[in-house]
């Protein structure tokens, strides 16, 4: 079984979140994550309507991909 647990790297030195639920001396791996997160591929951005209208905030909440509830309710 595998615990992940929230940390912060300072000085050398790891401080967890929390005390993970594991037994005295088991092994662990470190993934340093970046600072800043990836941010997803979008199909449209900023400006990319021709003419004088330029993309709205509106245009990628009505872009935004909320599943197929038809498929997923047919069971």
């Amino acid at each position: 079984m595998s615990t992940t647990v929230k940390g912060v790297y300072r000085a050398g030195v790891i401080q967890l979140a929390d005390r993970p639920a594991a037994p005295e001396g088991a092994k662990v791996l470190v993934t340093f994550l970046d600072e800043k997160p990836k941010r997803a591929p979008q199909m449209i951005r900023f400006g990319m309507f021709a003419g004088g209208r330029l993309t709205t905030d509106e245009d990628f909440k009505a872009a935004e991909w909320h599943g197929e509830p038809e498929i997923w309710d047919a069971d």
